[in-house]
């Protein structure tokens, strides 16, 4: 899988793949002096451990428990002082905002702009922050669940941007009990960032789920394309091979790409994605592999794993198992994109006409 350390400018260390993104720095912005021997002491520690660096500190804080607490140095003074740490030690910095008029402002001096927990589902703030281009970081409310800031997310997606991190800030479990609930992350994960990607693509910019596999993977990709088409999301079979002699024009800028192989090395897969990059550099790709670590995770923006399951067949060779769990892998996002785009017996009767369903679905409509 590419790299989950986002691609910040400036940003170094990040195709460190045993490491993580390090957000680190003053609370709030004191003085010229303090925050650069801070920037000086972490960048010099980023560089021995070869850590990805985003300095952190905020130019005023808002939401300070007592009135009399220190808030900030002015604004812009402050956001003056995070440009000179960026400019001298060639780090990416991130500062809060509080309200959409400090978005902009805020974007002239730092390369992320981060959403307070209290904030995270402010519309206006959420879209003034995604107009700006910049990367944004929202922290979760600690009164929302991990999946409850898919919401957040869309909100921004809906604006164009797609640079976005999460970061998990805790949940309040009764008064001062405040717990880093670690089955929040799986939500925001795999299948949650995959179907986030089909519907910003397909749903909002008005392209199409475009799936490839080889061999007998090639059947079950074909299969799932099928069934997305007949429950409202636009999906079309694309051939491997058959896209190097022409069938690569069904592309659209827009689209979104799906590659399926068990092994995560089929030539022809990892061929698809490089000239399927090189037609048009920003459609995504969600691969659905057996083990991450391989050339195609490398390559994608989302990987789902079949957890790589021993083949049923004597030999440990045909497909089998593996092809099951692709099966079931792909119905899940079926439902997750049905789930997300309110798809109704209405809506399927108007796609399958004909056939027991067809009758089934306009039968269910009637009632």
């Amino acid at each position: 899988m590419k790299s989950r350390i986002p691609d910040i400018p400036n940003l170094k260390y990040r195709h460190n793949s045993g490491s993580y993104l390090l957000i680190a720095g003053p609370c709030v912005i004191e003085s010229e002096e303090l925050l650069m021997t801070v920037a000086g002491h972490l960048c010099t520690l980023s560089d021995k451990f070869q850590i990805p660096l985003l300095f952190k500190s905020s130019y005023r804080k808002a939401n300070r428990s007592r009135g009399d607490s220190f808030a900030g140095i002015g604004d812009i003074d402050a956001l003056k002082i995070l440009s000179k740490v960026r400019d001298r030690f060639f780090v990416p910095v991130i500062t809060d905002i509080h309200n959409q008029d400090e978005a902009e402002v805020a974007a002239g001096y730092a390369d992320v702009l981060q959403i307070p927990a209290f904030l995270c589902r402010q519309t206006d703030l959420l879209i003034a922050a995604a107009h700006t281009g910049k990367w944004i970081n929202i922290k979760k409310g600690q009164f929302l669940s991990g999946e409850a800031m898919k919401f957040a997310v869309e909100k921004i997606l809906a604006e164009g941007n797609r640079n976005i991190m999460l970061t998990e800030r805790g949940t309040t479990f009764g008064y001062q009990d405040l717990v880093v609930d670690f089955r929040n992350i799986p939500f925001t994960d795999d299948f949650v960032t995959a179907t986030d990607l089909i519907f910003h693509r397909v749903h909002n910019l008005k392209g199409k789920l475009v799936i490839g596999g080889m061999g007998k993977v090639g059947q079950i990709a074909e299969n799932i394309a099928t069934t997305f088409c007949s429950t409202g999301t636009p999906a079309v079979f694309l051939h491997p091979s058959e896209a190097q002699h022409g069938d690569l024009g069904i592309l659209q800028e827009n689209d979104v790409l799906l590659v399926i192989s068990n092994s995560g090395k089929t030539r022809e897969i990892l061929e698809l994605i490089d000239l399927t990059e090189n037609l048009y550099k920003a459609i995504p790709v969600i691969a659905i592999t057996g083990a991450k670590n391989t050339p195609v995770c490398e390559k994608a923006d989302c990987v789902i794993t079949t957890g790589n399951p021993k083949e049923v067949c004597p030999l440990d060779l045909t497909p089998t198992t593996s092809t099951t769990a692709m099966t079931v892998i792909g119905d899940i996002l079926v439902v997750l994109m049905m789930e997300k785009i309110g798809f109704s017996a209405t809506d399927y009767a108007k796609r399958h006409h004909s056939g027991y369903l067809g009758a089934k679905s306009r039968a269910a409509t009637k009632a």
